[in-house]
C-alpha cells in the first residue's frame, strides 16, 4: 500500500506493526501472561502538518 495517494493521513499499521513482535516473545514464555488489547476509533482522518495524540480521562 501506498502513502502517496493522501500523505496526510495516519495509518493503523504503525500499531499493527508490532503486533507480531509480542505473539513471538510470548511465545516464548513458559509462565502464563496477561494479554492486551490494541483499539482505535477512528472519528476523522488526520489533516494537517502536525498529528498530537492525547490520552485524557475516561480514556
Amino acid at each position: 500500500m501506498s502513502d502517496s495517494a493522501d500523505p496526510m493521513l495516519a495509518h493503523g499499521r504503525e500499531v499493527l506493526a508490532s503486533q507480531p513482535f509480542s505473539v513471538m516473545v510470548g511465545a516464548d514464555l513458559a509462565a502464563p501472561v496477561a494479554t492486551s488489547e490494541y483499539k482505535i476509533n477512528y472519528l476523522r482522518p488526520a489533516i494537517g502538518d502536525t498529528l498530537i495524540a492525547r490520552l485524557g480521562e475516561g480514556s
